[in-house]
């Protein structure tokens, strides 16, 4: 199925069992690693980001709303889905808000611009692995003791000739 069918679907079942006022955030992929494609829908989460081997980190922004927010038809009239077709060396990066919401000791947020910035710094060729370690890395060095109020998660998928790595 496609994501956004997916969502939809999520999004019925949410609606009818979650507290009035309680939502959750998702993000659906569908990854084929013969053609380097992803077809990718998002339900109010974090955008991810793309890095192409020779351009500027981008976030992938398909149209959404929050699981269990809205009925049915209106959550069906808002979510899309995208088609991502990546090249060798290109990644993907999901991650969770509590990467760009990490404080530092003085309240500010590690934020969107940031996390763009990093990734063009780490996107030289590394691992999927060693990527999304260099990321925690950054958000650790940014916010280093201060108390964070939400989990910090990264997913990185990366292309290479034969098929995809994360």
């Amino acid at each position: 199925r496609e994501p956004d069918d997916v969502l939809i679907a999520a999004n019925g079942h949410l609606r009818e069992y979650l507290a009035r006022g309680t939502f959750v955030t998702m993000a659906y992929a569908v990854i084929d690693p013969e053609s380097l494609t992803v077809d990718y829908a998002r339900a109010g989460h974090n955008p991810p980001a793309v890095l192409r081997m020779n351009g500027a980190p981008s976030f992938v922004t398909p149209s959404g709303t929050a699981l269990g927010a809205v009925d049915r038809e209106q959550f069906a009239e808002l979510i899309t889905s995208e088609r991502l077709e990546l090249q060798n060396g290109d990644a993907l990066v999901l991650y969770t808000d509590g990467v760009t919401e990490a404080m530092s000791a003085s309240g500010e947020l590690f934020g969107e611009e940031r996390l763009l910035e990093t990734l063009a710094r780490l996107h030289d060729g590394r691992t999927a692995r060693d990527l999304a370690d260099g990321l925690l890395a950054a958000v650790a060095e940014h916010s280093q003791n201060a108390e964070q109020h939400d989990d910090i998660t990264v997913v990185v998928v990366r292309a290479h000739a034969g098929g995809v790595a994360a």
